[in-house]
């Protein structure tokens, strides 16, 4: 039977106490640092609002845990104590910012009734405009003073504000022309601005309200163990900060300068105020040596800053969720089996592992730039789905044990290459990576399953209307702009293509309404809601072949030109075959009157044309059995 263990220790701290030890120089003799197994800053406004008030009123809230850093105190040698923070960082900030900014939170509620009555009345006029214009000018003037020190926090100050809230000439106001400057001598009225003044600075200061800390006193092993359990009942910590706890105690030094400066940026957004286990000087930052945790962070910076087409752009402080799949993927592991993955790097030469992820990403890069965006990256894909393509790609080509050459993989990553790209618009249209996909990953990545293509034609043309038919529901509504990161768009791009070259600049392209957006809103009625930017209604052009076409279909635009006599019958025919073929459009599909079930008719009609365009552009890589 185990004996009863009791590793805490609990004492209360005021708010004072504690700033000052989190602070870079504390004036007392307890200092607290920040590890880097704690989570960025992620509370927003509402909760930091929130946690100060619970505060100022006195409610109960979750205390502080801290870890005694005794490597710390020896390697410094003076008579500080000094602590890791080891779950509480976001209370910390918030204080912190409360601190530098007393009255950020202040607002209309902390105005009592009574007082804004006396006010209005002095000011000579109870009306509900004039109660309004008063309750917000105090609002934005307390807003503006961050500490009750400035000049500015006074009663004359606050009557210049009241006054000119009121005023309908500022400048008579400024010149001491205005009837109510008499309430700079009205004793009563100063006593009450007083009043008011002492009780906001009285509410504001929190420097002696009481903090709850419990101090950890078990094996520094179990920190991560016991930051993750401090908070399954609490906000909710994504996968990479259980892992980035879990990896804490593993170390290593990093060689590749972009990714420690990718490291270092992320600590930036901490070290304005706060101590860091991190050095902050640029030798040191070269030097130390790094958890894994922080290793796959700055990785993941490095490589999604090179391949914006293939991965989710992400702030110095955040994770790259497809990096963080990735990696183990190449490395064999399931997502689920994240935690072995310290072990499976032991021994791996990580520089060389950078190599060969970059040469593979760069393959795989090469095969998407096609259909991607270059310049101004929208992405299609989830996750897991951009993670499996180049992990099977590393996989082919590199052994997962020594990082050394497989033989053959020439002829295999010549099948990727054939393949890839049809498996890539296949899973997109039909959801194949949508939710979790953890599992997937793994099979897919084992499975070698983009060695073969997808699927077979007819197989592609059930896909094609699944997709339609789904889309169309979800575009039952008006939307006055095109998004350009939704599939509608990467089929177009798949199916112009093979016309134009869409990826050499992302910017050579633009789409085109076939029935213009101003035509469809004149004939719907108030209640009908028509699917204008589905894809039978869109096609893509080359920058510089804008039709100047207006709120004109093809056909009208033409038939005014030829009205005009500004085309002969020959030039008609000419012009009119050219937009049919650039627009994959005939001229006899375009419905004679546009109404609600003649426009849907027309749109299954074209998208049967783009599905015929698209076998026919991708014949090759779409087997017909």
């Amino acid at each position: 039977m185990l004996n009863n263990r009791n590793y805490a220790k609990i004492e209360t701290w005021t708010v004072e106490k504690l700033l000052d030890a989190a602070s870079k120089e504390p004036a007392g003799k307890i200092h607290i640092a920040i590890p880097e197994f704690q989570r960025r800053l992620v509370w927003k406004k509402k909760q930091q609002e929130e946690f100060i008030d619970s505060i100022k009123k006195g409610y109960p809230f979750g205390s502080l845990l801290l870890y005694e850093d005794t490597e710390a105190k020896n390697q410094i040698g003076d008579n500080k104590t000094y602590y890791k923070l080891i779950d509480g960082l976001q209370r910390t900030n918030t204080l912190k910012s409360y601190d530098d900014d007393k009255n950020k939170f202040f607002n209309k509620e902390n105005l009592p009734a009574d007082f804004i009555n006396f006010v209005a009345a002095k000011l000579g006029g109870s009306s509900k405009r004039n109660k309004d214009k008063i309750r917000q000018a105090i609002v934005e003037w307390v807003r503006s003073i961050r500490h009750f020190d400035e000049a500015d926090w006074g009663t004359n100050r606050l009557t210049n504000v009241l006054i000119r809230a009121v005023s309908q000439n500022e400048e008579d106001t400024d010149q001491n022309s205005n009837s109510n400057l008499g309430l700079f001598t009205d004793d009563s009225f100063q006593n009450e601005l007083a009043g008011f003044l002492q009780s906001v600075r009285i509410e504001a200061d929190i420097s002696n309200a009481k903090i709850p800390i419990v101090f950890y006193e078990g094996s520094p092993k179990d920190l991560p163990t016991a930051f993750v359990r401090l908070n399954k009942n609490g906000a909710k910590l994504s996968k990479y900060e259980i892992y980035a706890a879990q990896w804490f105690h593993r170390r290593e030094p990093i060689v590749n300068e972009e990714i420690v400066d990718a490291i270092r940026k992320k600590y930036e957004r901490l070290a304005g105020s706060y101590t860091l286990d991190a050095s902050e000087s640029t030798s040191s930052w070269r030097e130390r040596e790094y958890t894994l945790f922080d290793y796959v962070f700055g990785f993941g910076q490095w490589l999604s800053r090179k391949f914006k087409p293939l991965f989710k752009s992400v702030k110095d402080d955040e994770p790259s969720a497809e990096v963080f799949n990735l990696v183990p993927a190449c490395l064999g592991l399931h997502v689920k089996d994240m935690d072995k993955l310290p072990e499976k790097l032991k021994g791996l030469d990580r520089s060389k592992l950078e190599r060969h992820i970059l040469e593979t990403t760069t393959f795989v890069n090469d095969i998407l730039k096609p259909v991607l965006s270059v310049s101004k990256p929208f992405i299609y894909h989830a996750e897991f789905q951009i993670a499996s393509i180049i992990a099977s790609a590393f996989g082919v080509r590199y052994n997962k044990e020594d990082l050394s050459e497989i033989n053959g993989w020439q002829s295999k990553r010549k099948e990727l290459k054939e393949h890839v790209l049809m498996h890539y618009l296949y899973d997109i249209l039909r959801g194949y990576w949508r939710g979790t996909g953890d599992s997937k990953l793994y099979d897919t990545v084992n499975n070698l399953r983009y060695l073969k293509p997808p699927s077979t034609k007819n197989s592609w043309l059930q896909v094609l209307d699944d997709w339609y038919r789904d889309n169309q529901d979800t575009l039952l509504h008006e939307r006055a702009r095109i998004s350009y990161n939704k599939p509608e768009i990467l089929l177009l791009k798949y199916i112009y293509s093979k016309k134009f070259t869409v990826a050499e600049n992302a910017e050579t392209h633009h789409v085109e309404h076939i029935i213009p957006v101003a035509q469809i809103r004149s004939r719907m009625n108030e209640n009908e809601k028509w699917p204008i930017n589905t894809i039978g209604n869109l096609a893509l052009l080359e920058a510089g072949k804008n039709m100047a076409k207006g709120d004109l279909t093809f056909v009208e635009y033409l038939d005014k030109k030829q009205s005009n006599r500004e085309l002969t019958g020959e030039q008609y025919q000419a012009e009119l075959e050219k937009y049919e073929e650039l627009l994959i459009c005939k001229a006899d599909d375009l419905p004679s009157e546009l109404t609600q079930r003649a426009f849907e008719d027309f749109l299954r009609q074209r998208f049967e044309r783009l599905k015929a365009e698209f076998i026919k552009a991708w014949r090759d890589c779409i087997p017909t059995e």
